[in-house]
């Protein structure tokens, strides 16, 4: 099929978890359900999506429409696979769950994995980087069955300044909870938090509370970088998300996936490091002084890799052509 021709119109459905789509704040699968499908359809796409908890609304709503690609883009839902693959011509699939890097070496990690493994013969898959391909290979999946398209950011939603409000200010985004570690670095100076307050003991004076979407569009550009330091992340959003609005990154190796290491405004703290408050401190100074300089370079690095626009088309489109 040529995706191009409008005689012969690529059909497409995105299954999302089952929650409200888009997110008033919070959400990350939920978030990018809704910018694949502005922009499939901005690209002359017929694209829909559901999210439904009620997985016989799900399979009824494919068989009704008759679709020639259904991604379904939350993990629990790959049971759905041999339900559905009878009213369509392909099944994509792809995971964020924050964890699955680390699936075969943390045990206590509950995922339902072993799902994919009994239904993988239903999909293909659209892995988010190449450590996730990496995993399925070892769990014995055809690697020809797994592509990787990774995440990105929305290059028309983010304000970029070319200088920032708060040059000396760093900024931590993420719902303040255990795995993402705030609660750590809360004695560094001119650190700065914003998440919903969830499960941590983390208490700060320079919390500024949760944003919603459009606050983050516009406030993200006014710091001079971002910190990352969980403990368990797939491909975060909003590193690219923070580049795209212009600042430097600092982050440890499990929040790093599709970053290019050898751009002087990406830091890559070692696992072995993430407790040494004194050494993460110093990062963030001198990743601070490169940023604030190269922001102009960092946009550009952003538009040209982490685009979803350039991401959908170059990326997601070309590998559905191929599979069609």
């Amino acid at each position: 099929m040529d995706i191009n021709n409008k005689k012969n119109k690529l059909k497409l459905c995105l299954i999302g978890p089952g929650t409200k789509i888009p997110p008033k704040s919070w959400g990350a699968c939920e978030i990018i359900v809704w910018y694949y499908f502005n922009i499939l359809k901005d690209l002359g796409i017929d694209v829909q999506f559901i999210s439904n908890p009620d997985n016989s609304s799900v399979i009824k709503f494919v068989k009704i429409n008759k679709f020639d690609i259904v991604h379904i883009m939350y993990d629990n839902l790959i049971i759905l696979a041999p339900e559905i693959y009878k009213y369509c011509n392909k099944i994509l699939y792809t995971t964020h769950f924050a964890y699955l890097p680390q699936i075969f070496t943390n045990k206590k990690m509950y995922h339902p994995f072993k799902n994919l493994l009994k239904f993988h013969t239903f999909v293909h898959i659209f892995a988010i980087s190449q450590d996730i391909k990496d995993v399925y290979i070892k769990a014995g999946i055809p690697e020809n069955k797994i592509k990787v398209v990774h995440n990105g950011a929305a290059d028309d939603l983010f304000l970029y300044k070319e200088i920032p409000l708060y040059p000396e200010r760093t900024i931590y985004i993420g719902k303040i909870e255990m795995r993402k570690r705030q609660y750590l670095y809360t004695s560094i100076p001119n650190l700065y938090f914003v998440g919903h307050h969830h499960n941590s003991p983390f208490q700060s004076k320079n919390y500024l509370g949760s944003w919603d979407k459009e606050t983050l569009y516009k406030n993200l550009t006014d710091y001079a970088n971002i910190l990352l330091m969980s403990d368990g992340e797939a491909d975060p959003l909003v590193i690219k998300e923070a580049l795209m609005a212009g600042l430097g990154v600092v982050c440890n190796e499990i929040s790093s996936a599709n970053l290019d290491r050898d751009k002087d405004f990406i830091t890559i703290i070692p696992d072995n490091k993430f407790n040494d408050i004194p050494f993460v401190q110093k990062a963030l100074e001198e990743n601070r002084k490169i940023s604030v300089h190269k922001r102009g370079e960092i946009r550009t690095y952003a538009l040209e890799k982490f685009s979803w626009k350039n991401i959908i088309q170059k990326q997601y489109l070309n590998n559905i052509e191929k599979l069609l």
